[in-house]
C-alpha cells in the first residue's frame, strides 16, 4: 500500500473501469467461479440416489392420490 500512494505502482483497472483489488483479470476470475459453481456440495452416492428416488415416488403417488380423491367420477 505505501508504494501505491508512493506512486511506484499503478492502479491497474478492470473492464468496467473499476479497480482491480488482486490483479486477478476477468477471465482468471470468471473460470474460478464456474470452477467452483461445479463442485457438488455433497457427493451423490448411489444409496443417496436411491433414497432421493424413493422419497420422491412416494411423493408423486400422495399428489396422485390425492387428485384421483379431489376429482369426482
Amino acid at each position: 500500500m505505501k508504494q501505491l500512494v508512493e506512486g511506484k505502482l499503478k492502479v491497474q483497472l478492470d473492464s468496467d473501469g473499476e479497480e482491480e483489488e488482486d490483479g486477478e483479470t476477468h477471465a482468471e476470475r470468471n473460470a474460478r467461479i464456474k470452477a467452483t459453481a461445479q463442485v457438488p456440495l455433497f457427493p451423490l452416492t448411489p444409496s443417496f440416489v436411491s433414497c432421493f428416488c424413493s422419497v420422491m415416488l412416494f411423493l408423486l403417488d400422495s399428489i396422485s392420490a390425492q387428485s384421483r380423491q379431489a376429482r369426482p367420477l
